[in-house]
């Protein structure tokens, strides 16, 4: 069954860029008797097919997002500072892209960049065996397992070496066709890209959902990243 690609963005801000330990924080709360904190309580319920980046699937439709239970919530905490300390490996653009890191989508405001380890290449982009539809970038992280303290997408906040750390996305491939379980609740929406085209000669993202003929004519080739969610971060 042909794969499909699942990239999770979280509803909530995670704070990458400060001393935030969200497990203490939850804890501290808990203790108070205060209610669950934002990132345990997200309330953006703005439908994944939102925006011209994304598909028609909504696998949310006529849900909601609700307060996580102190036990999903300390858990989520727990996982949140292992995934920020994976990420603050590589605290700038130019210590990611010396590891491997390379920049598929340039920075946009409010989104930042989207590097990926060792995955889109031009060599990968223009081999004879390299399937449009069907990539198989597991070879950069991006596989069928969900590991939520390993994210796979890094996002900066420019294009330059200088750039700081700002976020980090989620990518699973499934073979269904169906977001992962994903993190407790249900507040992790998942969203898919039917075509992201990448400009063969750097690999570089130049536009979504476009006519092959237009993607083709930019020296690009539209690539099947048919689902995707995202975790949004910001310092």
């Amino acid at each position: 069954m042909t794969r499909t690609k699942l990239a999770v963005v979280a509803a909530f801000v995670v704070l990458v860029a400060t001393s935030c330990n969200y497990a203490t924080m939850a804890q501290a709360s808990k203790d108070r008797g205060d209610p669950v904190p934002w990132w345990c309580n997200p309330t953006d319920e703005v439908p994944v097919t939102a925006g011209p980046a994304s598909g028609t699937v909504d696998w949310y439709a006529g849900t909601h997002k609700a307060p996580l239970t102190w036990e999903q919530c300390l858990s989520l905490s727990t996982t949140l500072d292992q995934a920020k300390a994976y990420a603050m490996q590589w605290p700038t653009a130019g210590a990611a892209a010396a590891d491997g890191w390379d920049m598929s989508t340039p920075y946009v405001p409010g989104m930042g960049t989207h590097h990926v380890q060792n995955a889109m290449t031009p060599e990968f982009l223009n081999s004879p065996s390299f399937n449009k539809d069907d990539p198989d970038l597991s070879s950069g992280g991006l596989d069928d397992v969900f590991d939520p303290t390993r994210p796979e997408v890094l996002q900066f906040d420019g294009n330059g070496p200088n750039a700081k750390l700002v976020g980090f996305d989620y990518d699973v491939h499934t073979s269904t066709g169906l977001p992962p379980e994903g993190f407790p609740g249900n507040n992790d929406w998942w969203h898919h890209h039917p075509k992201i085209c990448f400009r063969k000669t750097d690999a570089v993202m130049t536009g979504f959902n476009q006519s092959d003929s237009t993607c083709t004519a930019s020296n690009g080739i539209n690539v099947l990243f048919q689902c995707a969610v995202s975790f949004a971060n910001r310092s």
